[in-house]
């Protein structure tokens, strides 16, 4: 059996349990018309850097777009660019998007949202937003393969999807184990 026709049948499954069905078919193919799975799809991942955890580093001040100023260390201001959003020293998170910098009490997804490990970015144009998305073969390095498709990023484009993997080092080290091709399973219609 292919790779897709395995994760159509381990998907199914799940979709089957996430019914409330009480029995399975005596034989599960992937049929839905609902869900598309495709291979070779770029999974990178994203997380919150931690000012705390940036050593030695200068300073650099940072002008929020209300005006506010403020001196953060160069290593974690050069991450928050990449990264979207970093927990300051001071407990708040700093974000970069739209070419300005922002505060928030927590790290926001493009929707304006609180962001949380098991959302993920995509490109609009082949996952809408709020769709589920299948990723099985992150499951050892995350404890999990489904995900909502809630983000968006100026380099996810086409078959590539950059999965949140929470804050700090541990964090970004699991983005390291889950980057490379994967097959993925989202939803048509989201």
């Amino acid at each position: 059996m292919s790779p897709i026709k395995q994760i159509g049948c381990i998907f199914s499954a799940f979709m089957l349990l996430l019914s409330g069905c009480q029995t399975a078919p005596e034989q599960i193919t992937y049929q839905d018309p609902l869900f598309q799975c495709e291979d070779n799809w770029r999974i990178t991942g994203y997380y919150t850097p931690i000012e705390k955890d940036y050593g030695v580093s200068p300073y650099k001040q940072v002008t929020l777009k209300t005006g506010e100023s403020h001196k953060f260390k160069v290593t974690f201001v050069n991450a928050v660019r990449i990264e979207g959003w970093g927990k300051t020293r001071f407990g708040w998170y700093l974000g970069y998007f739209s070419g300005n910098w922002h505060k928030s009490p927590a790290p926001l997804n493009s929707m304006g949202k609180t962001l949380n490990v098991g959302e993920v970015a995509v490109d609009t144009s082949l996952i809408p937003k709020q769709s589920t998305v299948f990723i099985p073969n992150v499951q050892p390095y995350l404890k999990r393969t489904i995900f909502i498709a809630t983000d968006v990023g100026s380099a996810i484009k086409q078959k590539h999807v950059d999965v949140y993997t929470g804050e700090g080092e541990k964090a970004k080290l699991r983005t390291y184990s889950i980057t490379g091709n994967h097959p993925v399973c989202f939803g048509k219609n989201g």
